[in-house]
C-alpha cells in the first residue's frame, strides 16, 4: 500500500518506510523501466474516485527475481493511493 502527493510525486504513505519523503517519479523496476513515473502519469489521468490499474514487474519481498504485479490505483484530490498484489 502507498499513497503520494500527486503533484510533488512525494510519497505520503508506504509500506516502505525508507521511502516516505521520497519521490515515487524515481523508482525503476529491476530491468530500469520507469515505475514510479507509470503510476505518476496513471494518477495524472484519474478523476476523484476513478480507479485505474498499472502493470509492472517487481520482486516479491525479500526476494531479487521480479515477477509480474498489478495496482490499483486511485486519486482524490491531491492524493493518489495504491495497493497491488502478485500474479
Amino acid at each position: 500500500m502507498y499513497c503520494f502527493n500527486t503533484t510533488t510525486g512525494i510519497f505520503t504513505a508506504q509500506v516502505n518506510p525508507a521511502l516516505i519523503g521520497t519521490d515515487n517519479r524515481l523508482l525503476k523496476e529491476t530491468d530500469g523501466s520507469p515505475l514510479g513515473k507509470k503510476v505518476y502519469d496513471a494518477a495524472q489521468k484519474l478523476k476523484d474516485g476513478q480507479i485505474t490499474t498499472v502493470s509492472y514487474n517487481y520482486p516479491r519481498p525479500n526476494t531479487d527475481n521480479p515477477v509480474p504485479k498489478v495496482a490499483y490505483l486511485s486519486r482524490v484530490g491531491n492524493t493518489a493511493c495504491g495497493v497491488g498484489y502478485y500474479k
